[in-house]
């Protein structure tokens, strides 16, 4: 996989860690994530300032953790939409393993 690409999803995997006390691990942001992913790779026009509800506990820090792994998920976005190429979209649909497969279609 493109080094670029790798280097920035395993910096949003390096934020779900140190939020993991928040429910950044758990399976809805995990979801949500590879959502971001397909997007990319479809092609699909997202508003990229908009903020993502990652679906974490109600808790302190949880507002601060959301807007950090929303960063990075459009940072991961903006870089498989400028770098990607067709082995790197075989590679990320592996990763995408909770994502249907008509999600990696353009609507």
């Amino acid at each position: 996989m493109n080094s670029k690409i790798e280097s920035e999803i395993r910096a949003f995997e390096a934020l779900q860690k140190s939020s993991e006390n928040l429910g950044a691990l758990d399976s809805e942001p995990d979801y949500i994530f590879q959502l971001v992913i397909a997007r990319a790779i479809s092609k699909e026009s997202v508003d990229i300032d908009l903020p993502i509800e990652w679906d974490l506990y109600d808790e302190a820090g949880a507002e601060d953790a959301a807007a950090l792994l929303t960063a990075q998920a459009w940072k991961v976005y903006r870089v498989i939409q400028s770098f990607a190429q067709p082995a790197d979209v075989t590679e990320l649909k592996k990763y995408c393993w909770r994502i249907d497969d008509a999600e990696f279609e353009s609507t």
